[in-house]
């Protein structure tokens, strides 16, 4: 996909773990759907659009869900946002294998999002969690100061 550069122009006000409004929109081939990447890899899908404008839903937003994948392990997951700077990655298998300091990307079956997308690095594992594992992950994107952003246009 061409990669679209677009500048951060509004956050929401309630909280900057939510949405991201940025200055580009129908009119430059932006479409609801498409992954937005920082430095660093994957921080959300535009969720929204006007003809310049594009309002971009982020991986940590509670309405997020995204399909993942630890290559170490070869497991996949639902990374999903719970309203802290941290999303949480909720592990499809009883013993995924994963450790802090495992990558995560953007899941190879995905249909969402292009595969392979660095999102993050697995913090901590709550192995007792029910019905299976989850993790903690911190995003390797900035996503609470990046002013810069890129809209994967197929």
């Amino acid at each position: 996909p061409e990669r679209l550069p677009a500048a951060v122009i509004s956050r929401e006000a309630g909280g900057w773990w939510q949405t991201l409004v940025l200055g580009r929109g129908s009119l430059q081939g932006v479409r609801v759907g498409q992954a937005v990447v920082a430095p660093g890899g994957l921080i959300g899908l535009v969720a929204a659009v006007t003809p310049t404008t594009a309002t971009v839903t982020l991986l940590t937003d509670p309405a997020s869900r995204v399909g993942v994948w630890v290559g170490r392990t070869s497991r996949h997951g639902l990374l999903s946002g719970v309203g802290s700077p941290r999303p949480l990655l909720r592990f499809l298998e009883k013993d995924p294998q994963v450790r802090a300091g495992d990558v995560v990307v953007t899941s190879p079956a995905s249909t969402l999002v292009p595969p392979n997308l660095p999102v993050g690095v697995i913090q901590s594992v709550d192995e007792g969690a029910d019905p299976a594992p989850e993790a903690v992950v911190q995003l390797i994107a900035p996503v609470e100061s990046v002013d810069w952003v890129q809209v994967l246009v197929p």
